[in-house]
């Protein structure tokens, strides 16, 4: 059953804003702003969670903007953000809030091109310093595989070889998802035999891309071992914009879901525009259908 509903970045009810600028107007000064503009958000949103009872909260990766960027290189931001991030690991700590971050689809460790497969090297480093200064133990940073390039067993051997030189600081936070195009849940299940990574299950892009076997759900938890798993859930836009997000969750396009794994405990991360409105919605549908699964095993 489910322990935790979460959502991703920003809230609806406190009206999160994140603050960006471009590179043209670059400034050191623009930037030590703007960072500060945006550690205040996430403490807000934040405070949301915890006056909502959310024990689940997916940090932005925008929190520094142009962070890997070489135009930043010399500059120490990190020195900028350490009293902030430790009293927002205060805040987190205190109130049982389970964190994560996801870098951006830019982020391809199994790229045939040695450029991109730095700079990804270098983002998944600046989330993990990041998170290591909020002062957690338990966080994550979840990735998907990357692009088949014409060669779906040499995209995975990449996957592999790179991952297994990362140091194991990284590696115990580093979290596996399955797409809607490219990579299955079997196809990470089987990454997960060759590095140990933790797997993600995304329900709604298993949906989009299967290769039609049953899903072995207690294999993907059984990678978390002894942590609680945490599981991505949306529901499609329209049949037209099928792989896109909706605004909210549609309940009855993921029941079946949750009555078959209703004998695991496990988070559940939402992935849709209307944030942390659409966990008070996800909580009243769920335990609705709970109350009515009760009542038919009584009979």
């Amino acid at each position: 059953m489910i322990r935790n509903v979460g959502f991703a970045c920003m809230s609806k009810k406190c009206n999160t804003k994140y603050q960006t600028f471009r590179l043209a107007s670059f400034s050191e000064q623009r930037l030590h702003t703007t960072i500060m503009h945006n550690i205040k958000e996430t403490e807000r949103t934040l405070y949301q969670c915890i006056s909502d009872n959310v024990k689940l909260f997916r940090m932005s990766s925008d929190l520094v903007p142009f962070a890997t960027h070489e135009l930043i290189k010399g500059i120490d931001y990190m020195s900028w953000l350490k009293p902030d991030l430790k009293r927002l690991g205060k805040i987190v700590k205190n109130n049982n809030i389970r964190v994560s971050m996801h870098p951006s689809q830019m982020c391809i460790i199994n790229s045939p091109k040695s450029d991109v497969v730095k700079n990804s090297v270098k983002d998944l480093i600046y989330h993990y310093n990041l998170l290591n200064l909020i002062g957690l133990d338990d966080f994550n940073i979840v990735i998907h595989v990357g692009g088949v390039y014409g060669d779906k067993a040499e995209a995975v051997k990449r996957f592999v070889n790179i991952f297994n030189r990362f140091p194991e600081k990284l590696k115990q936070h580093i979290i596996l998802e399955n797409d809607d195009k490219s990579y299955t849940i079997n196809d990470v299940l089987e990454i997960h035999n060759e590095t140990g990574v933790k797997v993600c299950f995304d329900y709604h892009h298993h949906v989009c891309n299967n290769d039609g076997s049953e899903l072995n759900l207690g294999a993907v938890f059984g990678t978390w071992g002894d942590v609680v798993p945490k599981i991505h859930v949306s529901s499609p836009k329209s049949d037209k914009e099928f792989r896109s997000h909706s605004d909210i969750i549609d309940f009855s396009y993921c029941k079946d879901f949750f009555i078959s794994s209703k004998g695991y405990e496990f988070d559940v991360m939402l992935e849709c525009k209307d944030k942390d409105l659409a966990v008070d919605k996800f909580v009243m549908d769920y335990r609705r259908e709970v109350r009515i699964w009760l009542l038919v095993l009584k009979r």
